[in-house]
């Protein structure tokens, strides 16, 4: 008499018990989709653009594809401008429709003051000047230059000649000019970049309010504008953090001005006990993810910012991260884990162990994406899917070799870069070949038996291959009519054996599975 064994709802991989897996748990499951309890092919992927270059990272941005070496991207929209900022090669830059700039301007060397003749002007007197630049119509004012020597002098006009000004974009320079009686730096004029000299007869009642990129703060510092004096490791995913850009390098924090992606005061920095890898905007909160364990930043004020650490140890040992709605996931060593900005929770300790990760995912060139209730790692050896949207996590795999991605946040649509170019997951009109294996299958009686075979239920195209204890004892191409079983049997002379395997590939759906043996 033949007894079942019944495989219902082909499931995920599951390492950790390998090969004494859960009847329906699977030692392969590549490339298929499990969502529905059946296992079906899933579309193949779209060219969307061909490229052979290999870039790590990737950004939708106006109606194009932007493509670099760095895996750093975020589009701020303030006011009417779209500005795309990112890092070459660790300097962040900008983009605004076609033109592009570093993020920031040096502030100048000092101007000269000097007696220019008879004047309305008695007393003594210095000054600083800013530079206006203009980057696709986005305008934005520098810190101040190193103030001018003191010039003391008894009516008379003052003649103020600007530094060398290389960069091309800027369209005029600013003058501010402090005096004995006034006590602060005031607006005097605005020159055109053209005109190198100014000649300044303002009476103090004249002027106008100090300048905004450098001033006392309520907190009682002193900030000062500035472009970014260092080249990053990184910067914040996603978007802006209460108006602030986060960036750092090694193990510190810098952001810039509230609403002012090109000020960088030096002031604003924190340092972490150990090498900053991501930082993510999350629930009114910042998380940042440190080689050692995550951290968290609260405030909203750039001056009052505090870290704390959370309870969670797990490292982050690559750049490899997503926002997800329950929190920050990342790789670790010990796997894929949530950071909920509290605590940490393993999210693959369940079906993985940590060797496994160690033995199959490389962390350098690792990254992460969220699209849809899935978490997609993406690694040297191919993609590992988390599909946390049903009550059972479902894991998968994918035979992509892919260098950086992005999700449309317009579309909701995951791409990938690969070695032919950036395409669109499950674009393409066709299907992709799946592949999914048991694990040993043993029925009630862990002794030796006979195996008489399969009978497989599904539609489409599949190829069935049996094993007994590890060596291959049958094959079948099958072709189905819709819904109808096909039966695989097993020789006589080769069906005994402690365990079968079964391991089906093709493009068509599985529903069901029913093995049979004789104790």
């Amino acid at each position: 008499m033949s007894i079942p064994i019944t495989i219902r709802k082909p499931q995920g991989i599951a390492p950790r018990f390998d090969p004494n897996l859960k009847v329906g748990f699977a030692r392969t499951a590549e490339n298929a989709d499990l969502t529905s309890g059946k296992l079906r092919a899933m579309a193949d992927a779209s060219l969307e653009v061909a490229d052979t270059n290999l870039y790590n990272s990737m950004f939708y941005f106006a109606g194009a594809w932007e493509r670099n070496t760095d895996r750093f991207y975020l589009e701020w929209k303030i006011g009417t401008y779209d500005i795309l900022i990112y890092l070459v090669d660790g300097v962040p830059t900008k983009k605004i429709g076609s033109s592009t700039a570093i993020l920031g301007q040096p502030r100048l060397a000092a101007p000269t003051a000097a007696d220019n003749g008879g004047g309305a002007l008695t007393d003594t007197f210095s000054y600083i000047i800013t530079t206006t630049r203009s980057v696709g119509g986005f305008t934005e004012e520098s810190g101040p230059s190193t103030a001018s020597a003191e010039i003391t002098v008894a009516a008379k006009k003052i003649l103020v000649t600007a530094p060398t000004i290389s960069d091309s974009d800027v369209t005029f320079w600013n003058i501010y000019r402090i005096s004995n009686t006034s006590g602060e730096y005031q607006f005097a004029a605005t020159v055109a970049v053209a005109t190198t000299t100014y000649d300044d007869n303002n009476a103090d009642t004249d002027l106008g309010a100090s300048p905004t990129t450098w001033y006392t703060s309520d907190q009682g510092n002193t900030i000062t504008w500035d472009k970014p004096q260092v080249t990053f490791d990184g910067m914040i995913a996603a978007e802006p953090y209460t108006g602030m850009l986060f960036f750092w390098k090694g193990s510190t924090l810098y952001w810039t001005e509230p609403g002012h992606p090109d000020a960088m005061p030096a002031f604003y920095n924190m340092n972490f006990p150990s090498d900053i890898q991501r930082v993510f905007p999350f629930a009114g909160t910042l998380a940042v993810l440190t080689k050692t364990g995550p951290h968290r930043v609260d405030g909203t004020h750039p001056e009052l910012l505090q870290p704390s650490k959370v309870l969670g140890e797990e490292p982050c040992i690559s750049t490899a991260a997503a926002k997800t709605t329950r929190g920050i996931a990342y790789l670790s060593d010990t796997g894929i884990v949530l950071f909920n900005l509290v605590d940490t929770a393993i999210m693959t300790d369940e079906r993985f162990t940590e060797q496994w990760f160690a033995d199959n995912v490389t962390a350098a060139g690792a990254f992460m994406e969220e699209n849809d209730g899935k978490i997609y790692l993406f690694h040297s050896g191919g993609v590992l899917v988390m599909d946390a949207r049903t009550r059972a996590v479902i894991f998968t795999t994918m035979d992509i070799v892919a260098y950086s991605s992005h999700v449309r946040p317009d579309t909701g649509e995951l791409y990938y870069m690969d070695s032919a170019g950036v395409k669109k997951l499950a674009g393409g009109t066709g299907t992709l070949t799946w592949t999914w294996q048991s694990g040993d299958l043993v029925g009630r009686h862990p002794e030796d038996k006979d195996f008489e075979g399969i009978e497989l239920i599904g539609s489409g195209v599949i190829t069935a291959t049996l094993y007994i204890d590890g060596t291959q004892v049958a094959t079948k191409a099958m072709t189905f009519s819709q819904y109808r079983g096909r039966i695989l049997k097993i020789d006589s002379d080769v069906n005994n054996g402690r365990a079968m395997q079964v391991k089906l590939t093709g493009t068509g759906q599985f529903d069901e599975i029913i093995a049979r043996y004789s104790p």
